[in-house]
């Protein structure tokens, strides 16, 4: 009834604690919308459409999970970003289908106030 994380890991999930639980989210519905930010001091320099480099290409059908709250990394354009997933329809998680539409204005989210 314990799980062990290397710290890569828990980077990834963004564990903080050293107790941590897993509960299964059973019947999780494909996304209407969702609402992401980036990390600002991922995006320092960086120009274009975020969308377009970024997002478009990470969800493309890849029908990723995504739970309010959640901060995940991605790569492309030869950077990786953090986005912040800010809302989900339904609430409060959802899978990012090829229907879903993804919302990603809004000003950067600030690390230390968000984490």
């Amino acid at each position: 009834d314990s799980l062990c994380l290397c710290v890569c890991v828990c980077l990834c999930v963004s564990v903080h604690a050293c107790v941590s639980s897993v509960h299964a989210c059973p019947d999780v519905k494909y996304g209407v919308r969702i609402h992401v930010l980036p990390i600002d001091d991922t995006i320092e320099g960086l120009t274009g459409n975020l969308f377009d480099v970024f997002l478009k290409p990470y969800f493309l059908e890849a029908y990723r999970p995504v739970h309010k709250g959640d901060i995940f990394l991605v790569r492309g354009g030869m950077r990786a970003v953090e986005f912040k997933v800010v809302e989900t329809d339904p609430a409060p998680h959802c899978i990012v289908a090829p229907d879903t539409v993804i919302h990603c204005e809004g000003q950067p989210i600030n690390r230390e106030v968000s984490v």
